[in-house]
């Protein structure tokens, strides 16, 4: 098994209680999203690469809805749970992105 496999295995199947244990991540992220929002164009396209279950994707909605948000995570679990509230996801290893640079849609 490689790591790769190992940590989408793993991830998979933490994504049901995920949140429970989260608190540190989503403080972050609220803290991230608040810092990026100001930085951001009107509009812009943001990807969360790794978005797990989306509390970055979440918190930065919460404080910039007009942004089009994309998330990627290697763990379709993850992106069950995240397409509940933000449908562009991809499952998919950030070392192989599923798009060209420069060309997310």
């Amino acid at each position: 098994m490689t790591h790769t496999t190992a940590v989408q295995r793993d991830f998979s199947r933490a994504a049901s209680g995920y949140d429970r244990h989260a608190a540190l991540q989503a403080h972050m992220a609220a803290d991230l999203a608040t810092g990026l929002a100001p930085h951001l164009a009107p509009a812009a396209r943001v990807l969360d690469a790794g978005c797990g279950t989306g509390a970055l994707l979440n918190a930065l909605h919460a404080t910039r809805p007009d942004l089009t948000l994309y998330g990627l995570d290697l763990a379709e679990a993850m992106c069950r749970i995240t397409a509940r509230t933000h449908p562009r996801l991809m499952v998919a290893d950030m070392a192989a992105p599923p798009f060209a640079a420069g060309r997310l849609h």
